[in-house]
């Protein structure tokens, strides 16, 4: 027969829930208590049965990662690296793919009917995690959120502090003797993107480093439109930027691109800088100067910090929310940076 803990308990002449407690580590039990119990458990081979336990402590061990985009370079390095925390903890994750201007009460019931034990936020439409909160908040579902921006007692927000990488990256610029220096943004309705293009803005102004009106733009992702909006910034010899800095590594390598067909050479003639460090930036042509974002880093501070509050059964993050935690990215400098000529 199947070892239970009904089993382990009747052995050791201890109740049911001492030992479920045990087998959890809760702190309520001494430890010689919970020695015997893993010692006991290790003879008899005993395997928890994670449906009992569902039924038993009213969720799963089963936390959801709500992504509009999981192929997105930079989530999928959060996601896989928060799966290996969570699993080493004895929990797992579910992804929960979400369109981007996703309905709140269906992604709620989704929730809702998996028992999931928390929810966590990655690459989601922010103008509805109040409501989201809310919802999950009445079935006592914490929720979490990749996030620089969205602030709530109720949500732990942990991101990466973008507004520190898009400093390191004008320092170094200007470091090298660039004044004249473009940005080309992602699609408006990014709020990252928009973010450090505010960023850069407040850098230029702060700094009185000259501006222009075609020095700053807005891209729709698109290689084409990316080279276009960089053909215009750089056609004007006597107004053209030394550098250009990208919210985006696919973007600068699409500057690249525009800046060899008009003839100038990269970092000769022409600074390019990224942000994000994905894969292929230090094999692009040349290696591209860019910032890495702790997305791993990130996955473990939450990991440690859900599971808290999940244990706790707190429902929220309201009795234990350090604020919105920012998190260091990193300036990785490469070849596609050079001084100014």
């Amino acid at each position: 027969m199947k070892p239970t803990t009904v089993t382990i308990a009747q052995e050791l002449g201890l109740s049911r829930s001492t030992v479920s407690m045990a087998l959890r580590d809760h702190p309520a039990i001494k430890s010689e208590t919970k020695r015997r119990v893993l010692e006991v458990a290790r003879r008899l081979n005993y395997v928890p049965n994670d449906i009992a336990r569902a039924m038993t402590e009213g969720r799963t061990r089963v936390v959801g990662v709500l992504c509009h985009h999981l192929g997105v370079q930079t989530n999928n390095r959060f996601f896989t690296e928060a799966a290996e925390q969570f699993e080493a903890a004895d929990y797992f994750i579910k992804y929960l793919s979400c369109a981007w201007d996703f309905d709140v009460d269906v992604v709620t019931n989704r929730c809702v009917r998996q028992n999931l034990c928390a929810v966590i936020g990655l690459h989601v439409n922010e103008k509805h995690l109040f409501a989201l909160t809310d919802r999950l908040g009445e079935h006592g579902i914490p929720l979490a959120v990749v996030s620089r921006l969205f602030s709530d007692p109720r949500v732990l927000a942990i991101g990466s502090d973008d507004a520190d990488g898009v400093k390191q990256i004008m320092d170094h610029l200007t470091y090298l003797g660039h004044q004249r220096i473009g940005c080309i943004a992602g699609a408006a309705n990014s709020s990252a993107c928009m973010n450090r293009l505010e960023c850069y803005r407040q850098y230029m102004a702060k700094h009185q480093l000259p501006t222009h009106d075609q020095h700053a733009a807005i891209s729709d992702y698109s290689p084409e439109h990316v080279s276009n909006l960089a053909r215009v910034m750089l056609s004007n010899p006597t107004q053209r930027p030394t550098a250009i800095f990208c919210t985006n590594d696919s973007m600068a390598l699409a500057v690249i691109g525009a800046a060899r067909r008009l003839g100038l050479r990269v970092p000769e003639d022409l600074s390019v800088v990224g942000f994000s460090n994905l894969n292929f930036a230090s094999f692009t042509d040349p290696p591209l100067t860019t910032v890495k974002q702790p997305f791993e880093q990130v996955a473990i501070e939450m990991t440690e910090r859900v599971l808290g509050v999940v244990r706790q059964q707190a429902g929220d993050f309201s009795k234990a929310n350090p604020g919105q935690l920012l998190l260091k990215p990193e300036l990785i400098v490469r070849q596609s940076t050079a001084a100014a000529s």
